[in-house]
């Protein structure tokens, strides 16, 4: 990657509730959208009784900062308790898992370097053991 690269990035904002969202299983999913070739951003909210399933990435590492909330966190075949204000880094090909204690989980996950889900994403397990 060039400086010339890295200069045609874009500052960008997103205001609440501006933010396209799609219904999951489990909760909500929203893409920010200008990730962009670096990163990937996206918004999670995980309900309660309905876990985000175990998956992987084989390509790129996920940072997960838990913005409100609690959950059990499957983590590469062990079960954390996180709560807001958590931070996880999991490296590529790290399993892992959501599921909400009491209230939803928030969470805020950024993939780097962004590979388009299609490419990059491993059903693992469908729930865990927390």
């Amino acid at each position: 990657m060039t400086v010339e690269d890295v200069s045609t990035e874009q500052i960008w904002t997103t205001e609440a509730g501006q933010l396209p969202i799609q219904e999951r299983p489990f909760g909500t999913i929203g893409h920010f959208p200008a990730s962009q070739a670096r990163l990937r951003a996206s918004y999670v909210e995980v309900q309660p009784g309905n876990p985000a399933p175990v998956t992987r990435h084989a390509l790129s590492g996920e940072l997960v900062y838990v913005v409100s909330g609690s959950a059990a966190a499957y983590v590469g075949g062990e079960v954390k308790a996180v709560q807001a204000g958590t931070t996880l880094y999991l490296p590529p090909g790290t399993a892992h898992g959501f599921k909400a204690s009491g209230e939803a989980a928030v969470l805020l996950v950024v993939h780097v370097p962004s590979v388009p889900p299609a490419e990059d994403h491993e059903a693992v397990l469908p729930d865990f053991d927390a």
